[in-house]
């Protein structure tokens, strides 16, 4: 019993430090790079260790580096993650780089999830390299040539005449009421939820801004007028190695770089009433190219993998992508775990960080299931976004499940599901959820004030990401599963054919879980939380009594429509005028601490002002709202 006990001890420390060294079993060289290798291309080097080997080793890195991601990070990973930090937080180890690096191998990035390093290597530094003890596994680095899945179209204005009729707070114009009525955002937005406070991060192959200068720095701006009201608080190349992700000039080579990614962004986040409303217009954007469309390799698993990581540290809440990579994985890797990038995906969603992807494209008359999904849309965790047209049928475009695991246990015709443990009609389901993919409607990059239609499950999947945003804005504590769990339990179905009163039945491997319905998603836990606003309003202030030596005083509010120029004004009990503020542009939603007006008991003239009642009126110009304030000594 004693050596039984002593084995169960060794194995469980075993177990335990294997999440911290990895040994390699067999040749270290995957097959595929000594079959097709050329000399060119990129690939991974990953390493056994981080010089971190056991959780004693981990806990002491972490007391001491206490700032390795930002705050915004921290707050989102207690909110949503089962861990603050754990060993893929931990960079490569510095001593590996070095020894590469005297070899005369660039670093072109480097992954601590992956601990690993993408580079360049001959087939004799390959074998080299290969040979090194702290060298694990050497992979293929895989590659995108799709240069764009999202096609400008032509097309009739088509609704449904059984679509619900409601009454929307925001006028979305005829056209893009369609792709937001359908998955039941304009819902949402009634209860003025715009994805105000939520960060999303976009991975893409650029964006049309310009760069202003402001007091509080450079900052871009989108330069399209639906867009011009957002929210950019951080711009990153990962091909250029800078923050502009913009043209260099207007040429056409320039704007097909921009094109995609501009495209997307309106899809989430435009406002323009009449024109085009978006799911999250009030959101904070991260906009990162990760694509290079003038090159014939347009993107690289590299640059995708290290956004995510700099997206994770800089605390972003969702990450939106609509690039693939098939070109070097095939089907038989769409497992959920196989692919490198989708394992980088998945450890993002553990961080807290909804992941939405687009489960990609197909054309009529190509086979599947060897063409259809891709990584990372593979993923366990991820959000595989498939696409309807604007009859609610299925797209054509779309592509669908189901991922190879299951592929494998369809085929198996020995297999007993009774021994499943699981139902495997509704194992591993992609896409999770479906969106507009024909044909949404969104801005033109070469005309700053017109729009088009496009078709792509890309543009489904912007559409996911941005009511993705409001719900995190109505329940901030949901983690990235409990979002995809209210999605796929309160989809409803397409329809099987047009004028067919016959839907699909849910879940399948075709269209999935079906199509999303934000409102009963937002309604499906927890709901005590939800607010409905119905018309601007004044909240009390705080605090109050308030005496000037207790610092500002905060007038919280909320807007049900976009104000041009909101004022504040603070009379004495006789109505003199003593202080007054204004904020422009400001779209609707709640305001509260900094975002809303901060007083510090001083008159305009910069006077502390006497003790007594005090009168607050807020002036949106639709309407106005009163509040009394006692300020004491």
């Amino acid at each position: 019993m004693k050596k039984i006990l002593i084995l169960i001890t060794i194995l469980a420390a075993l177990l335990m430090n294997a999440q911290y060294v990895r040994k390699s079993d067999g040749s270290k060289i995957h097959p595929s790079l000594l079959r097709t290798y050329n000399g060119s291309n990129k690939m991974w080097v990953l390493f056994t260790d981080k010089g971190v080997y056991d959780s004693k080793d981990a806990d002491q890195f972490f007391s001491i580096n206490k700032d390795l991601v930002t705050e915004k990070s921290i707050w989102r990973r207690e909110l949503r993650s089962n861990e603050l930090f754990d060993i893929n937080d931990i960079p490569v180890k510095k001593d590996y780089i070095n020894v590469l690096e005297k070899m005369g191998i660039k670093i072109e990035n480097s992954s601590k999830w992956l601990n690993g390093v993408s580079v360049k290597l001959t087939y004799e530094q390959l074998q080299e390299v290969s040979s090194l003890d702290f060298v694990y596994k050497i992979y293929p680095l895989a590659i995108s040539k799709q240069k764009s899945d999202l096609l400008s179209v032509d097309k009739e204005i088509i609704k449904r005449a059984d679509q619900d009729t409601i009454t929307n707070k925001y006028n979305y114009g005829s056209i893009s009421a369609v792709q937001i009525e359908q998955i039941y955002v304009n819902m949402l937005h009634n209860k003025s939820y715009t994805g105000k406070g939520v960060t999303v991060a976009i991975f893409d192959t650029g964006f049309k801004v310009k760069a202003e200068y402001t007091e509080n720095g450079l900052i871009y701006k989108a330069t399209h007028k639906a867009l011009d009201h957002l929210n950019i608080i951080y711009t990153y190349s990962l091909i250029d190695d800078t923050s502009y992700v913009g043209m260099m000039e207007m040429t056409e080579d320039e704007l097909a770089i921009v094109d995609h990614g501009t495209k997307m962004l309106a899809l989430m986040g435009a406002y323009y009433s009449g024109d085009l409303i978006s799911p999250a217009f009030g959101a904070d954007y991260m906009l990162f190219k990760t694509e290079d469309l003038l090159e014939e390799v347009s993107s690289e698993e590299d640059n995708w993998i290290r956004a995510a990581e700099m997206a994770d540290s800089l605390g972003v809440d969702i990450i939106s992508s609509s690039v693939g990579y098939k070109d070097w994985y095939p089907y038989t890797y769409m497992t959920g775990d196989s692919c490198l990038i989708t394992k980088a995906a998945n450890i993002a969603v553990s961080k807290g960080i909804i992941v939405v992807n687009s489960i990609g494209n197909v054309t009529e008359g190509v086979s599947k299931a060897d063409t259809s999904i891709i990584a990372p849309a593979d993923g366990e965790f991820v959000m595989a976004v498939g696409g309807v047209d604007d009859y609610y049928l299925l797209s054509s475009i779309s592509a669908t499940g189901p991922p190879y695991d299951k592929y494998l246990l369809l085929s198996d015709t020995l297999l007993d599901p009774d021994t499943l443990g699981y139902d495997l009609d509704t194992f591993r389901i992609k896409p999770d959820i479906l969106a507009l993919a024909e044909f949404p409607y969104t801005v033109i990059v070469n005309d700053d004030s017109s729009y088009t239609f496009v078709s792509g499950t890309s543009g489904a999947t912007a559409l996911i990401a941005g009511g993705c945003a409001l719900l995190l804005q109505a329940h901030p504590d949901w983690t990235p599963m409990m979002v995809k769990e209210s999605l796929i339990k309160t989809a409803y179905p397409p329809y099987k054919a047009y004028d067919d009163s016959s839907y699909w039945v849910l879940p399948n491997d075709t269209i999935g879980n079906g199509i999303a319905d934000f409102y009963s998603a937002l309604m499906y836990a927890d709901t005590h939380e939800v607010i409905d606003i119905s018309k601007d309003e004044l909240f009390p202030p705080y605090p109050n009594p308030y005496s000037v030596s207790s610092g500002n005083i905060y007038f919280p509010f909320k807007l049900i429509n976009v104000v041009k120029n909101l004022s504040i004004e603070i009379y004495t009990i006789d109505g003199k005028i003593i202080y007054s503020d204004e904020k422009n542009d400001i779209l609707p939603g709640v305001y509260s601490d900094a975002d809303g007006f901060i007083w510090d008991g001083r008159n305009n003239d910069g006077i502390v002002v006497c003790p007594g009642i005090y009168v607050i009126m807020l002036n949106s110009h639709f309407e106005k709202n009163f509040q009394k304030i006692s300020i004491i000594p």
